[in-house]
This record gives C-alpha cells, structure tokens and sequence, in this order.
C-alpha cells in the first residue's frame, strides 16, 4: 500500500443521450486535511447515494485528487507487526477506517444509464509503502495466520525493503478503489442479495461485504466481527445516519 498518492484524471463522459460539452475545460484539486479521513470534509469509506458530491465538474475537466492508503495513516515506516493486529483481536489497527475514498465528484449532466470514461493521466507515489498481513482478515489468514510486515523505500521505480536484504521489485502505483454511486434502490437490492447469499452460506464461509452494515460483517468459525454497531435497521437508513454519510456523497472516488 502507497501512501498520499496524487491522482491526475481526466474526466470524458460518453453519453447515449445527446449530452454535449461545449465549455472550456477546467482543473480542480481535492486536498487532503485532518490526520483521518473522518477529520477530512473531502473524506469517506464507503458508497451510497446518501453522500454528496464534495464538486461537480463538467465532462472534459481534470481533477488532482491527493488522497490517503488504504488504512488511512495507521501504518507507517516505525510500524511493526504487533501494530497490524486488529482491534478485535486485540490489538491497535482499526478496520473501520479501511479503504478512505477521496471525492465523490459528480459529472454534470451525467444520468442513470450513461457510460462514464475516466481518463489516469498520472499517479504520483509517496516514498514509502508497506505490504501487512493482518491476522483474521483477507483471504490468505488461514495460509498466514500470524501479523506480519514489509516496510518498502520507494525511488524512482524501484522498490526496496530492509524486511527482505537484497530484493528490489518494479514500483508500480495503482487507483486503488474507484466506484460510481448506486441509486437508493440499487443500493437496498444489492444489500437484499447479499443478505440473501449470506443466509444460503456456513459459518466458515467469508464474504468481503455481508450486508446488514455500510461497512463489511467477516465471519469465520474462530470469530465474528460486525461494525459499526447497525444492527435493528435497514442497511441504507443504517448508511444514511453514519456520521460521515449524512454529510458527505458518492460519485467518482479514489484511494
């Protein structure tokens, strides 16, 4: 994972209903601010249509978006592996920070049905990144149980890292996550399926969103860990009144 990545992309909307772009194209930046995602107004984790857009650009325009690693600043190149055990488990790192999306930016004029194409004009990499294996989480827990760390030292495009003495590897920065916004309806049919396919499926089976949250439920026969504490209401109205959904919106984001 790669930390403060700065994202250059370029907005170009196909649209099958005669939408047209005739105004000069503009740039516009999305800063970071606050140590976390949930101090930063440009900040949030999850997708529904109960976020708003933080701007609305129109089709042809760039956006610079400066955003945050996957973990939202809780691992850094002091970290150990005893920092990468979960709170649940007993240890420091949140999942409940997991995956900080910068934006959302709405497309003006886009509507329900229209191919949206983002053009990746350039990511620009932070120096350092690190590679964790977190125990109970991800789908290689069973084949790595214990915490586990690599600390990378990133120049140019090449990768190396004090964990393993004579490796380098080709540096190669990534969007990340990216998504569009779901209509309400769209959002409660998703969750009723994977309410749906939870139902159908054993204790032992992980999901990587069991619905009944915003966020994910995992369950394995050794534990079971459900965020956000959501339970007794629906999985959209649970989203709608989360501290960061009531202010904030999904379009286009970035981690």
């Amino acid at each position: 994972m790669m930390r403060n990545l700065f994202h250059f992309i370029s907005l170009a909307v196909v649209m099958f209903f005669g939408l047209e772009s005739v105004a000069a194209a503009d740039t516009f930046r999305i800063r970071l601010t606050g140590a976390r995602c949930a101090d930063d107004p440009a900040c949030h984790n999850r997708f529904h249509p109960a976020i708003k857009p933080v701007i609305t650009v129109k089709p042809g325009d760039t956006v610079i978006m400066e955003t945050r690693d996957a973990f939202d600043g809780q691992i850094t190149a002091t970290s150990t592996a005893a920092d990468v055990i979960p709170t649940f488990l007993g240890g420091p790192l949140n999942l409940n920070l997991v995956h900080p999306l910068t934006g959302p930016v709405a497309v003006q004029g886009a509507e329900p049905g229209d191919l949206l194409v983002v053009h990746i004009v350039d990511i620009i990499q932070d120096d350092f990144a690190y590679t964790i294996n977190v125990p109970g989480f991800g789908f290689l827990r069973s084949e790595v149980p214990g915490p586990a760390i690599l600390h990378w030292d990133i120049k140019g495009d090449v990768a190396t890292s004090r964990d393993l003495p004579g490796v380098r590897i080709h540096a190669e920065p990534s969007m990340g996550t990216t998504g569009i916004a779901l209509s309400v309806a769209k959002t409660e049919e998703v969750f009723q399926r994977e309410h749906e396919l939870a139902r159908s499926l054993s204790a032992s089976t992980s999901l990587p969103g069991v619905a009944g949250s915003c966020w994910s439920q995992t369950r394995t026969t050794r534990y079971r860990q459900t965020y956000a504490g959501m339970a007794g209401r629906s999985s959209a109205d649970a989203c709608a009144r989360s501290p960061r959904a009531r202010t904030r919106g999904t379009s286009t984001s970035s981690s």
